[in-house]
């Protein structure tokens, strides 16, 4: 959870070399010499690396630190971006700056939103997100931010 649309949704067996499914998809855990332990995907017949982690410990201000990075580093994608995504039935809803995509039982539709009250709505009917202020008053797009593919 948390790592974008490819990851799992729900927790997975701690079962190296297994493949297992979860919402119709297939991930397997794969012991890695390098990081420990790498979860996968299986995609177009082929395992693709989600992430990888260890069963070490982590300190507190190893998780802030990772946290001030995501929200505060000027190549984190988290800055340049707003992003929602939600996990629904068969599929997953994501809104980045002004892009939704409804992605179900593996098929994409993509729709471009309008600046302002088009945006507001679309995270209030797609997310159940009520913002308690104007979209002029949310924090202003860069002019050129990086190309994001979802």
């Amino acid at each position: 959870m948390g790592f974008g649309a490819e990851a799992p949704r729900a927790p997975l067996p701690l079962e190296l070399n297994r493949p297992t499914t979860s919402d119709g998809r297939k991930f397997r855990l794969m012991d890695d010499d390098r990081f420990g332990f790498m979860l996968q995907t299986e995609k177009d017949d082929h395992w693709i690396d989600l992430y990888s982690f260890d069963l070490g410990h982590v300190c507190p201000a190893d998780i802030k630190y990772g946290n001030h990075y995501t929200s505060t580093h000027p190549d984190s994608f988290f800055v340049f971006a707003r992003v929602a995504a939600l996990p629904i039935e068969n599929g997953v809803i994501t809104l980045v700056n002004h892009t939704l995509k409804k992605t179900i039982a593996g098929e994409d539709d993509l729709q471009s939103l309008a600046e302002g009250q088009a945006y507001l709505d679309a995270l209030k009917t797609h997310f159940g997100i009520e913002l308690d202020a104007s979209y002029e008053e949310l924090r202003p797009l860069p002019e050129e931010a990086p190309a994001f593919v979802f």
